[in-house]
């Protein structure tokens, strides 16, 4: 048994099943397709790296490894967990590296390579707007004339029932008072988005902003908003661009009281939008009754105006809407 072997041999253990932890977490709580076929590139390239060095498990002793039993992830957080297992899998493959130079010395430059693009994949994972984004299941569409109660009121009924994101749409709306309630919503609501209004991102402290086809584009809104805030943009057709989106919003879907000049595009909108690798959120005409035809088309998250604002009761509207995505249950999608 050579003991250099059993090191890389642990080594490329640990770093796979870290890879696959945070390819894991991009594949099903943060929805971030590019960035599951990230880990899922590096985690391919270990394993083409491993193969270059010749069989390693001959030299497994498990039984002997100090390290076999680590009870220290216990009770951690979803974000927990992807620090914990970026940091991992950069110090395997910085062992990988070192320890390769030994056996065969060109083959450590790939190893290099592996471990920046580790780097670069961790900066994407955990300090860029996926993050915000991986609990957003839920988002309303806040509307003061669409409400039935006061649009404060509203938005707290609304988080209350389980909407994960609000989106402040207000277009007629002076920036003073549109910055007043953005202000206010931000300490109300976990995800903040303004709609329209990149310029007060930064002033009001939300969490990002959405663009339409006639609003500012996704270059220049990122330019306001920074690299660590969410944009998204409404796309409505597939030559839409949406290179440098965090996210794009296809429909509408059934139909909206909000669009009425637009024609329902059908879940074939959300099919072609789950292709373009990219998190959506689908929208228009969505109800608890047709979500689960949603989810199965291709879509992980939605937005609801009117029949979340408008509701006689919010809370509970809002209730049925979590409990449908709950039941529809998507195992993947963007």
């Amino acid at each position: 048994m050579n003991p250099l072997h059993t090191l890389l041999d642990a080594s490329f253990n640990r770093a796979r099943e870290a890879a696959r932890v945070l390819e894991d977490q991009a594949r099903f709580l943060t929805h971030d397709p590019a960035l599951s076929r990230r880990w899922q590139a590096l985690r391919r390239g270990l394993g083409a790296l491993e193969a270059a060095l010749g069989p390693l498990a001959a030299s497994r002793h498990v039984v002997a490894d100090p390290g076999a039993r680590d009870p220290s992830a216990a009770g951690r957080s979803p974000a927990g967990i992807a620090a914990a297992n970026a940091r991992r899998l950069q110090e395997a493959l910085r062992s990988i590296e070192e320890h390769v130079r030994a056996v065969r010395p060109p083959l450590a430059r790939r190893a290099a390579a592996l471990r920046f693009d580790a780097y670069e994949a961790e900066q994407q994972a955990l300090h860029s707007p996926a993050r915000l984004l991986a609990p957003v299941r839920l988002m309303a569409l806040l509307t003061e004339s669409l409400c039935r109660r006061p649009w404060r009121e509203t938005a707290r009924l609304l988080v209350r029932g389980g909407v994960d994101a609000v989106q402040l749409r207000e277009k007629r709306m002076g920036d003073r008072e549109f910055l007043r309630r953005a202000r206010l919503l931000r300490g109300l609501v976990p995800v903040l988005i303004l709609n329209d209004r990149a310029g007060l991102v930064g002033l009001s402290g939300a969490d990002g902003v959405h663009v339409g086809a006639e609003d500012l584009s996704i270059a220049d809104a990122r330019a306001l908003v920074g690299p660590a805030r969410i944009v998204g943009a409404t796309v409505h057709g597939p030559r839409d661009p949406v290179e440098g989106a965090d996210y794009v919003s296809a429909g509408p879907v059934f139909g909206s009281p909000q669009k009425p000049g637009l024609a329902p595009a059908g879940l074939a909108a959300v099919r072609r939008a789950a292709k373009r690798g990219i998190p959506f959120v689908a929208i228009g005409g969505i109800t608890p009754a047709n979500v689960a035809a949603v989810v199965r088309a291709g879509a992980s998250r939605i937005a609801v105006g009117t029949a979340l604002t408008g509701a006689e009761d919010p809370e509970g509207a809002a209730r049925a809407f979590a409990r449908a995505l709950r039941k529809a249950r998507p195992d993947s999608g963007t």
